[in-house]
């Protein structure tokens, strides 16, 4: 039976490979395809989450700074403000406004309630989706309650979130003469605010990037596939050969065995010696012709022999497992054929003379990883200048008209103070919104070099998060390459948002030094890392594993209760501008 299955795989190899390699792609492609789209649909939640944010912001400054200022006036606030002299509803002007900042992008915004006034009988809840959110909602204000659902062929998500009855509006809604319901509190579910977002804009750009990566993933495994035949074939037709002469030599030794059988036996010893070098230099000749062939393999190593070929890192990390009795692991980069690769490699101890060390090459594995960091910083970057150029451009609009609206007041004798509020508010808003700006897509990486960036990000953390943050340097600037100061910012970013996320922190540390190498280092006095969060290696501490990969270097947590550090250290060499 034995038998029988190596001679399959021996006729069958090329076969063999061939579809474990394939469905390795697929697998490969499957678990992307799943990234893409959690990646997609975060990024359309997150959206929606602020769109209603935006929404409510300006409603409360509507109904506080607008609407009682008009009734202290003698105003008129009705749903019917077009056919008289009137300003709308709070409500009524919050879904005009959500559908005014949606049309290009179809974004839909819907208030309806269980309890509708007359003039809004067609948005109460006449779907599914409006009576379980109704239902959701009204048993747990505080969580939102979406779902993802297709409409006229295109995938949309529908986010509501609860429209919560505010002491402003109790009183006109249960004195109102056609209120539906009479006995309102404070706190009450008044409606649902929904936003209907088309995942058509998202999934657009993931899909063709998907494609892209799938078509260059299965252009690599044919041209491997190709590869690795090739070789296969010339060493099947050399292993013939060599039996073939084999058998030839067995047969002369034969005749000859007696009569040089003192000869053979006085220098057996010697024999040994050179038959076992001769064995291992060949073993190791057969190894390095497959390099490129096989993706994993093996290098024996010995106290007996050194291979003049093989780097010195081999020996070095093998004479380090011979005295520590534990696997070492170092990373090695080669050019194979012209081309840089890159292998991790894992040294064992077999004997007290003889290890064993087992190569893998992973360059197609940071090649992949590359790409999806790629993804993040492109997909950061667009939102970033979607919130500058756009949320940013509306609200100085808005400052404008309420500016002209000031000044008109002021020249009738009116009060403006309510005016500069609302001013201070708007200015405020923009602010806001230019700090999310910049941490989204921070142009002062390639302005101010890195430790300017460094500098911005401490101040935004103390601004964002009320948490004291400080940066220390040695020297004034450090130069590096763009990609090297992109990656530094985003692994001290991710490691100053896990500090205030999970470890409570009251201080955050910053420091970068260089030497021989370049050291980032991220403190903070908090509980330390949750246990569970290292062994679940989360989506972020990969991340920023992946960045300090990319350029070479190493990641490191040292994590007590009082204190949890970050450490980033990269070789300067090939990463100096």
């Amino acid at each position: 039976m034995h038998h029988k299955i190596s001679a399959i795989l021996k006729k069958h190899t090329i076969v063999i490979l061939s579809t474990f390699s394939l469905t390795g792609v697929v697998v490969v492609v499957l678990y992307l395809s799943h990234v893409y789209q959690t990646f997609e649909e975060n990024i359309a939640l997150q959206n929606a989450k602020d769109y209603v944010k935006l929404l409510r912001i300006f409603r409360k400054f509507y109904t506080s700074e607008v609407v009682k200022p008009a009734k202290k006036h003698g105003m008129e606030i009705t749903h019917d403000y077009r056919n008289k002299k009137a300003i709308p509803l709070p409500a009524t002007l919050s879904m005009m406004i959500g559908n005014k900042l949606g049309q290009s992008s179809d974004i839909k915004t819907y208030l309806y309630s269980a309890y509708p006034f007359p003039w809004r009988k067609n948005e109460g809840l006449n779907d599914s989706f409006r009576r379980d959110a109704w239902k959701k909602i009204t048993n747990n204000k505080e969580k939102p309650f979406y779902r993802y659902e297709s409409a006229n062929g295109k995938r949309v998500l529908r986010y509501a979130s609860a429209d919560i009855m505010h002491p402003s509006c109790v009183k006109c809604h249960n004195t109102h003469k056609h209120t539906p319901k009479s006995d309102w509190r404070v706190g009450d579910v008044r409606g649902i605010v929904e936003i209907r977002l088309p995942m058509d804009v998202f999934a657009t750009e993931v899909n063709n990037r998907l494609f892209s990566i799938t078509a260059l993933i299965f252009a690599i495994t044919i041209l491997g596939l190709v590869g690795i035949a090739f070789i296969f074939k010339e060493l099947r037709n050399n292993y013939l050969k060599m039996e073939q002469h084999s058998e030839k030599m067995h047969d002369e030794i034969e005749k000859h065995k007696k009569t040089e059988k003192r000869l053979i036996e006085s220098k057996k010893l010697l024999e040994e010696n050179t038959v076992s070098k001769t064995v291992l230099e060949e073993s190791n000749r057969r190894y390095k012709a497959i390099i490129e062939a096989i993706p994993d393999r093996v290098i024996e190593l010995s106290n007996c022999y050194t291979d003049t070929e093989l780097p010195q890192i081999f020996y070095d990390y093998f004479h380090k497992a011979q005295k520590t009795q534990q696997v070492q692991f170092f990373k090695l980069r080669q050019k194979v054929e012209g081309d840089l690769r890159d292998y991790e490699v894992y040294v064992n101890v077999v004997n007290e003379d003889e290890g064993l060390a087992f190569i893998r090459d992973v360059t197609q594995k940071r090649l992949m990883e590359n790409e999806i960091l790629n993804i993040s910083e492109y997909e950061r970057k667009k939102i970033g200048q979607d919130l500058h150029d756009d949320l940013g451009q509306r609200l100085a609009s808005i400052a404008y008209i309420t500016n002209v609206l000031k000044d008109k007041h002021q020249k009738i004798g009116g009060d403006i103070k309510d005016f500069e509020m609302v001013e201070d508010l708007i200015r405020t808003s923009i602010e806001q919104s230019r700090t999310l700006a910049r941490g989204l897509y921070p142009i002062e990486i390639d302005e101010h070099g890195i430790i300017g960036a460094l500098q911005k990000l401490t101040q935004q953390t103390q601004q964002l998060y009320n948490i004291k943050c400080s940066l220390h340097v040695a020297v004034q600037e450090i130069t590096v390459k763009s990609i090297v100061r992109e990656h530094l910012y985003r692994i001290a970013q991710e490691a100053i948002h896990n500090a205030v996320k999970h470890s409570k922190a009251e201080k955050i540390d910053i420091s970068l030094y260089e030497d021989e190498q370049l050291t980032l280092t991220i403190s903070d006095n908090g509980i330390g890392f949750p246990e569970v969060m290292e062994k679940k290696h989360g989506m972020g501490l990969n991340t920023m594993r992946y960045r300090a990969n990319r350029l070479q270097g190493d990641l490191f947590i040292n994590s007590t209760v009082g204190k949890t550090s970050v450490i980033c250290k990269i070789p300067r060499g090939d990463n100096n501008e």
